[in-house]
């Protein structure tokens, strides 16, 4: 069987406590929709139905009914354990693109530490996909990642713009010239992001695609900015990439910037979250980002 995963199980012990999935999901500050896809997640997971679905109202089948006793068990255990440590460290969990070079967050990081050296900062390093769909599912932490416009269910702060273009590697015949013709540029193959794969528009790629047909043959692809420009240096396909991860790689002679268009490529940084409330750990955070963005206008490309 697929291991359970533990919020599942906590969203599910929420839909039976609420008598459906409507009500889990405005006491979970959840969309219905996650709430659903959680539940048909963990019976999946567990190969068989926990709820009735005959017309009959709300109703547990009686696998259901056992999953929620244990619910219930771990529920009272984890509150157990939390009485016996007394008061939990506070924490912060940043989800954060890979590879991504910015002065703002290295002195966001450094400030919210200085005041609050108590909370242990837990950065990950995920996709925007990925970090997006983390945040609506689990309700909590702070996301940084690349967004064409601000997700309307989310709490969404602009962090700064970065300058991408189209590379290609050292060995490739398109290195050291001025001028590529569009034409010459779509029969290439590229590398490419997941995000940009799964349709999720989370970098430049997608617009480049639709607009001027770029794209239509995958070379390679990748979710970490380091794995991507390795398959660009050495050759698998021309690609995407932010100057900021690729300006040493072009100082040293690696990699050679295309020019497609004359329109400025880049993608926008935001700093994303589920919650407002200015007690907590992420509210925290956004405080010190909302001292510090007006004196960063750009991220330095």
């Amino acid at each position: 069987m697929t291991p359970l995963n533990w919020n599942h199980l906590r969203i599910f012990g929420a839909i039976v406590e609420q008598g459906g999935v409507t009500r889990a999901a405005q006491v979970l500050g959840m969309s219905q929709p996650a709430v659903s896809q959680t539940l048909q997640r963990l019976e999946a997971a567990m190969d068989q139905p926990l709820v009735r679905r005959d017309g009959r109202g709300f109703g547990l089948t009686p696998l259901g009914e056992a999953v929620h006793a244990n619910v219930r068990d771990m529920q009272g255990a984890a509150e157990r354990i939390g009485l016996r440590i007394g008061q939990q460290r506070p924490e912060l969990r940043v989800m954060i693109v890979s590879n991504l070079i910015s002065p703002l967050l290295d002195e966001a990081f450094r400030l919210f530490h200085q005041r609050h050296p108590e909370t242990l900062l837990r950065v990950e390093v995920s996709n925007s996909h990925d970090i997006l769909a983390g945040l609506r599912e689990q309700g909590h932490g702070i996301g940084i990642c690349l967004l064409t416009d601000p997700a309307p269910d989310l709490d969404c702060r602009l962090l700064f713009e970065d300058d991408w273009a189209v590379f290609c590697g050292v060995e490739h015949p398109f290195f050291g010239r001025d001028e590529v013709t569009l034409e010459e540029l779509r029969g290439e193959p590229f590398v490419a992001f997941a995000c940009a794969r799964e349709g999720a528009g989370l970098e430049p790629m997608g617009p480049l695609s639709t607009r001027l047909g770029l794209g239509r043959s995958t070379s390679g692809i990748s979710s970490n900015v380091e794995e991507v420009r390795r398959m660009i240096v050495t050759g698998v396909g021309l690609g995407l990439l932010p100057w900021t991860s690729a300006r040493a790689e072009v100082d040293a002679g690696l990699l050679w910037p295309i020019r497609v268009t004359g329109e400025r490529l880049g993608t926008h940084v935001y700093m994303v979250r589920r919650a407002r409330a200015s007690a907590t750990a992420e509210g925290q955070f956004a405080a010190v980002i909302d001292e510090l963005l007006p004196l960063v206008t750009r991220n330095p490309g």
